[in-house]
């Protein structure tokens, strides 16, 4: 059917505007595309540059020169809650914890972890949790006489002194060498089951411990998969306070303090 000049002319008019529109729709898209973040998206689109670049970090090497740098960052920060005592390396004798005491007067500990601790105990009590401080500072003589005594008990069970001492340093370090000196180690245990073994690694107490002690500034000092470094047999009870910055970054990086001091202080960072 021929269509009369009225109606071309219409159709044309008809399709003139409906190109304009779709014209129209690809210029906007385009600019809208191409329009620079508002404050909101930026932040956004930051904060998720951040995090990846983060998640990134976590997966470096430990000997990534830029992670060696940030540890040792840390270290400078926060000498003072990261002073190694071990088997090897023996506490200072002119070093003096400033004291706190904790437990109603029961115990005492370095006054740089109480509020931390009370916000730990909190945070577990939110989840019903209570728990029993065994022992946090105990002085050179104390450590000396828990040690004298425990090999004491070994020998009264057949052992040379030999072999007592031996048996006894699997879990107990010398005077001079042990954290509780510091004042910054803390022995938690459930409170419906306050005895010093293994089965509080099936407690869910100790279990929210572990998983959570690193967001307050705690480490579990003696891991299951580092006793040939720490040489200490795993101690799922022993905390150790070592500030928020430095738990964090051992624990995302598993790491025991023996490690992260290795990269802090001993480790060329070019």
């Amino acid at each position: 059917m021929r269509m009369n000049r009225p109606q071309k002319r219409y159709s044309f008019f008809v399709l003139f505007a409906l190109t304009l529109f779709a014209a129209g729709v690809i210029f906007f898209c385009r600019a809208f595309s191409a329009a620079p973040l508002n404050a909101m998206e930026k932040k956004s689109y930051t904060k998720a540059e951040e995090e990846a670049k983060e998640k990134q970090e976590q997966k470096l090497p430990l000997s990534d020169s830029g992670l060696q740098k940030k540890c040792r960052k840390i270290y400078k920060k926060n000498k003072k809650l990261l002073v190694l005592v071990n088997r090897q390396k023996a506490l200072s004798e002119n070093y003096e914890p400033a004291l706190q005491a904790i437990s109603n007067g029961r115990l005492m500990a370095s006054s740089l972890l109480y509020s931390d601790l009370r916000e730990m105990l909190s945070g577990a009590a939110g989840f019903g949790y209570q728990y029993w401080l065994a022992s946090a500072w105990r002085s050179r003589e104390r450590q000396q006489k828990l040690v004298d005594e425990d090999i004491q008990m070994l020998i009264n069970k057949g052992m040379s002194y030999a072999e007592a001492e031996k048996e006894v340093y699997k879990e107990t370090q010398p005077a001079g060498h042990s954290e509780h000196e510091t004042g910054l180690a803390l022995d938690i245990l459930c409170s419906h089951n306050p005895e010093m073994t293994l089965a509080q690694e099936q407690e869910p107490e100790n279990q929210w411990l572990r998983e959570n002690s690193w967001k307050y500034g705690f480490i579990l000092r003696y891991p299951k998969d580092k006793e040939e470094i720490t040489e200490i047999s795993y101690e799922p009870w022993h905390f150790r306070y070592v500030g928020k910055e430095a738990a964090e970054f051992m624990y995302r990086h598993n790491l025991c303090l023996e490690e992260f001091y290795q990269i802090a202080v001993n480790r060329a960072i070019k």
